[in-house]
């Protein structure tokens, strides 16, 4: 079907859209405030994995992935140290939308089933207690309609886990 741009009405932004948009945002100011050559996440970075997340309505974030073939360990699969850092990377990015910078304090990495180069992937990270400093979330990685990996980490508040570390 083919649509007329100039007579088919356009959606309107909603208030939600407008809240994720400013979260959006300040999820990506955060990110260059408190990662910025980051391994994980910085867009520039020639070697690294340059993930891109986005915020989601419900505060969740999730990223597209290729699983490019440099990301290999053993022959077919993507390597794990890789894979755990992906969902550190998402978790991460559910507090930056919060305004928070954190650290891990404990990750819990489950692999269930290979993660396979040259394949599609979502990754996909949200907040499940908030008790400041700390916080718990979880994150999953799905490919070809299957969990592959899944995460639960504990984070801490930087300012706060700076302060234990110098007192």
């Amino acid at each position: 079907m083919h649509r007329n741009k100039q007579t088919d009405p356009q959606p309107q932004p909603t208030s939600q859209d407008n809240h994720v948009n400013a979260d959006s945002q300040q999820m990506q100011h955060r990110r260059e405030q408190a990662h910025p050559n980051c391994f994980v996440c910085e867009p520039h970075r020639p070697f690294g994995l340059r993930m891109a997340y986005e915020l989601q309505a419900d505060g969740s974030v999730h990223a597209h992935m290729a699983c490019p073939k440099r990301w290999q360990g053993y022959p077919g699969m993507v390597h794990g140290g890789i894979i755990a850092s992906i969902l550190d990377g998402a978790m991460t990015h559910c507090l930056f939308a919060r305004d928070i910078a954190a650290v891990t304090a404990d990750l819990h990495v489950r692999y269930r089933h290979p993660l396979l180069v040259d394949a599609d992937a979502i990754v996909t990270a949200k907040i499940t207690r908030e008790m400041a400093p700390v916080f718990v979330l979880e994150a999953s990685i799905i490919q070809q309609d299957v969990i592959r990996c899944t995460a639960t980490g504990k984070f801490m508040d930087r300012q706060f886990a700076m302060g234990e570390a110098m007192g």
